[in-house]
Formats: C-alpha cells, structure tokens, sequence
C-alpha cells in the first residue's frame, strides 16, 4: 500500500523534478505535489494549505536552500526540510543541519531519498506527539492544589498558580523569573545543593528526585517545601519539573521523627559500639548544622565520665577523662536535666573554652536509661540553639541511651534489621495527597487502599513490576477527579443525574491525564476501569466479567472495604460484619467472586466474625 503525503518541492529542473518524484514513488510514497521555483511561489504554497514535508534543490536561479529553509522556519512551521542537491560540500551540508534542516540527499544518490522522508515524517510526528502530551500536562497542573514548576536554562518557563501563591507571588511575576531570581527564593544553605542536582539531572546522571529545601516567601519567611525533580523535554529541550508541596506547617512536628528515623537507622547499621558512636554523632552533625558534637559515657562507679567520640570542634577532646561533678557534664549527670546556653562562655562550669573556636551555643542532654545517667550528648554551633532543636536532641538523646545501652551491656551481639525496621511509609505522591484534601476524603484512605492492594495482588501472584503499576493505580485511583468542579465534587447532598453524569466521567479524564505519560501507562488499569462491574453495569465502559483487567477487579473489593468502613462527613462508618456480608453479598454482580474469596479468606482474617 502506497501512503499519501502533501509534498512542497522546491525545484527549478523539471527534469530533476521527475526524477525525484520517481524516487519518492519507488519508496511507496502518493504524494500530492507541488513545484514551486521562486521565493514568492514557496511563500504562496506556505500560505495556502498544511504539508508533510518540504524537499528542496540546493542551487537555485535566485535563492538557496538556506533562504527556502530560513522562510519556512519564519512561517512558525514545524515542517521536515530536506535538501537535495548535486553539487553541495560537506561544509554546506553542515551549515544546512546547523540552520535547521533535517536531512540533505545528494542527487546521484537519490535511492536515499524515501527513507529520509519517512524518517522525518515519524520523527515530526513524535514532536508533534510531545507537544501534545506538554499541552495535557499544562492543562492538568493549571487547576492542580500542588506546586508545579518547569526550569529551563535555570530560569523558570512555566509555573502554575498554586506554587506562585505558596511564594506570594503571581503566576506572571514568576513566570519572569531568571535563574538569579529562582536562586534568590531559595535558603542559601540550600542552594548549592539545588543547583547542582538540577546539573546533574540535566546531564543524565543518578539524582534522588524526592528532597525537603527552604524557600523564601515574598515577605522573607522561611518556607518549607517537599519537592520531586525530575527531567523532561521541554520545547524540545532539556529542563527539569518539579513538583512541590508546603510542608512549613508539619516540619516542626516531623523533626522529631525525621531525627528517630534518622538516627534509628545510623544505629541499625552499628555493627560495634565504635560503629554505632561514628554514625550517630556524624548525623547529629549534619542534622544541626553543628560545628561539633560529642558522645560522653558515664563510669559505672559514678567516679567519673569519658569522651568518648568528639567530632568537629570537639575531635581533639576524645578520649578525656572529666572527673564526678566537674564541668558542664558533671552538672548535667549530678541533676539529670538538659543544658542549652547560646552564650556559653559565660557560664563560670564550662572547661573546654580552649577547644570552642567561634562556636558560642551549646546543649547537652542526658543519655537516661531507666533511673541511670549512662552518658550525655553534646551539640555546638555558632548559631542560635532554640527550643525546637532542644526537644529534638532530647528525643535523640532518649533513642541513643537505649542503644547505647544495649552495645554496653553485650557489644558482640549482632543487631537485627527487625528491631529497626523502616518507620515510615514512603511520602504519599503529592497529587494523591492533593486530591484527598480536596474532595475530603477520609485521611489516608489513598495509603490505606494501596498498601492493600499491593497485599492482595501479591497473594494473586503479581509481582515485581506487576506489584509497582499496581500500587501507582491505587494511589491515582480517583486522580480524574481533578477534572470535576468544586460544585460537584464537594456537595453536601445527592447529586443530580446530570451531576452523576458529569461526576461518571472522572474514570475518563484519568484516562486523558494518564495515557499520555509513558511511565504511568502501566499503571492506568484502575484509574481508567475500577468502576466497572462483574456484570457489566458499570462504566465507563461497561466492561464485564474477565474483560475488566484484574488490577482493577481487586482495587473494586479493596475501595469499596474502606470506603464503607471509613467515617464520611456524610455517614458514619459501618462494622467491619455489614462491610464483609455487603462485599461477599455482591460477588458475582459488583465484583470478580475469586478475589472477593481471596480478600475475605487470606486478607481480613481475623477480622471476620459472625455478628451476635
């Protein structure tokens, strides 16, 4: 089969016109063609209708293939130029690939003509594909409660209205913003580091695309911000995405965790109780900016304390010996309360003003285990000590004196990945989070909801990759209600059957929003089908029985459990019984009988009771 084409030639010879028309036919191409020989002719063809591509002799009466290309660029045309001549050099060649065309064929090889025009014809395609996809995107992150942004050359190409606002700032202010204004919002300890992972991501290389950074309000204020960075094409150029939430709020409350965790896992890769000093004070450093920081153990006897590790300002003071009562450790085991002085050189106890440097605030606190001081942790740093980095080092302190403990009393044995295992669930995605929010739906239920779903699609043998676009689905599961307006998607009362119309579509626009980013098509199984029914009464599509793919057969059991047994501003929740009678009542008509069986046998449980 021959494939048509609208094809602009360029040609003075018509001679040479044959030939290459001959050539373009042998290649299975119909091309529907027109010969233009002067500027004003190639300006008329420009105007008049659409065309696949534009083949052009090199060497014409009063122009070049340069002037036909400069033209057809001026036209604002993203049109496959290809040149064709019998006496163009490899320097003009260049020069041609250089200004913009995207291929040249050397007349006395014109066998290399058709497979140059379908090359370009695919890969103009591509780029109008991608310029699609970019259009979607906007479209998605316009209306979106999450920051999103896009940096290009450092400076910002797009930004939506929710990230303009967390800064204080309007859309068009920002969207003016160079990459010395971007740099500007950003908190100088952070800088560098933004930066120079925003390099390395642009150069290809291995960058952790989920970090925490302070940014500047327009007022001054410090905000802090939870970002995923990734790299993207972007008008056909290398630039990096970002999308961003305003974690300020939450950032004093997780410090302590974030510590725990921090300090928790420092501890779980202590083989020895040298190993597990090294790391703990090294975190603590970096935790608090700190200029030092130092481990003291107490004497069992009470006769004295040891320093045990110093780092920093403090490195040359391992291994002193502080007898019972003397100094500022000496009064913090004699009263067992912490220290904080942010002038510390003041303070007639201190003994080590030799070893301070610039460093002017301090805070101890006690390593208690039970009733028993075993130890006090230090911190210094030139900068303030306030009460929240206070509370944080005291439940570090707590953490540490149990550990420490531990390895005193039996250093040989090994610690076990099990006392220590991962203390948080990963960060939900940010639309996900975003969207709960928004239509108020039960906290965590997109966690929840997940984190079963990956469970019952293990016990159904999915796996690996399997197991991945499984959970990506669940936590997209309601992403197309971005697309649904406010009036609907938070009414308080029954929706009408035009509303239900409208509200019936979300599964739809998941499948707009999604499908066209590659990486997400795996996953869109349950976004785009977990409404559909065993018996085929659902929709979108009313696809039934074994043609509804069986991602989004086991997130219909799974949605439908917690949803019914999650309280709603609407309702109460129900008891797990009338949850597990609903679900086994509607096998075979709501949902796939086999993963009802499943879910009830091997994932409820204990759960399942016969009611009184």
């Amino acid at each position: 089969m021959t494939q048509p084409i609208r094809l602009l030639l360029v040609e003075d010879s018509e001679d040479d016109a044959l030939l290459l028309m001959r050539e373009i036919r042998l290649a299975g191409f119909d091309a529907e063609t027109t010969r233009v020989d002067t500027l004003r002719g190639l300006e008329t063809a420009l105007e008049s209708q659409d065309w696949d591509v534009v083949v052009s002799d090199y060497a014409l009466p009063s122009f070049d293939g340069l002037t036909a290309l400069e033209m057809v660029q001026n036209a604002g045309i993203d049109l496959p130029f290809i040149v064709v001549s019998g006496t163009i050099g490899e320097d003009v060649a260049v020069a041609a690939m250089r200004a913009g065309a995207h291929d040249y064929v050397m007349k006395d090889r014109l066998a290399r003509l058709g497979p140059a025009i379908q090359r370009e014809l695919r890969e103009a395609e591509d780029r109008r594909a991608r310029r699609r996809a970019e259009q979607a995107y906007r479209s998605l992150v316009e209306g979106s409660l999450q920051g999103f942004v896009i940096l290009l050359d450092g400076a910002i190409a797009f930004v939506n209205p929710a990230f303009a606002g967390m800064l204080g700032y309007s859309v068009e202010e920002m969207q003016s913003f160079t990459r010395e204004h971007v740099s500007n919002t950003i908190h100088p300890d952070d800088r560098d580091m933004v930066w120079q992972r925003y390099a390395a991501r642009l150069a290809g290389e291995e960058v952790p695309p989920r970090y925490e950074i302070r940014m500047f309000h327009r007022s001054g204020e410090v905000r802090w911000m939870e970002m995923v960075a990734t790299r993207i094409e972007f008008d056909g150029r290398p630039a990096t995405q970002a999308n961003l939430v305003d974690i300020t709020e939450r950032v004093r409350h997780e410090r302590e965790q974030r510590a725990l965790v921090t300090v928790a896992t420092s501890l779980r890769m202590a083989m020895t109780r040298q190993q597990m000093v090294d790391l703990l004070l090294e975190e603590v450093r970096q935790l608090f900016d700190a200029d030092g920081t130092a481990l003291v153990v107490c004497d069992p006897e009470g006769l004295q304390s040891t320093i045990e590790l110093g780092t920093g300002i403090w490195v040359k003071a391992t291994g002193d010996v502080i007898p019972a009562g003397k100094g500022l450790t000496g009064r913090i085991v004699e009263d067992g309360c912490s220290y904080v002085n942010n002038d510390v050189r003041s303070d007639a106890h201190l003994a080590w003003n030799d070893i301070l440097a610039t460093t002017r605030a301090v805070a101890g606190v006690p390593l208690i285990t039970g009733e028993t001081i075993i130890g006090v942790l230090w911190l210094g740093r030139d900068k303030e000590i306030n009460e929240d980095d206070c509370l944080l080092l005291t439940a570090i302190g707590e953490l540490t004196a149990s550990a420490l403990l531990r390895l005193i009393l039996n250093e040989q044995l090994e610690r076990t990945n099990q006392e220590l295992t991962d203390a948080y669930d990963r960060t939900l995605e940010g639309w996900a989070r975003a969207l709960e929010l928004r239509d108020g739906t039960t906290e965590d239920h997109t966690r929840r909801v997940a984190d079963l779903a990956e469970r019952l699609g293990s016990l159904m043998g999915f796996e690996n990759d399997d197991l991945v676009h499984l959970r990506r689905g669940a936590l997209l599961h309601d992403i197309g209600k971005m697309a649904i307006p406010d009036n609907i998607l938070r009414k308080a009362g029954p929706l009408s059957e035009d509303e239900w119309t409208i509200m019936r579509r979300h599964p739809d626009y998941a499948f707009e929003m999604l499908s066209k980013i590659p990486f997400l098509a795996s996953a869109l199984e349950i976004p785009y089908c977990h409404h559909e029914r065993w018996d085929g009464t659902g929709y979108p599509r009313g696809l039934k029985g074994a043609g509804i793919p069986i991602a989004a057969r086991i997130f219909a059991v799974i949605d439908v459990w917690d949803a019914l047994g999650s309280n709603r501003p609407y309702r109460d929740a129900w008891p797990t019984h009338k949850v597990i009678t609903y679900i086994r009542d509607h096998a075979g008509s709501h949902f796939d009988p086999s993963v009802v069986e499943i879910f009830l046998n091997e994932v409820c449980g204990a759960e399942i009771q016969t009611p009184e």
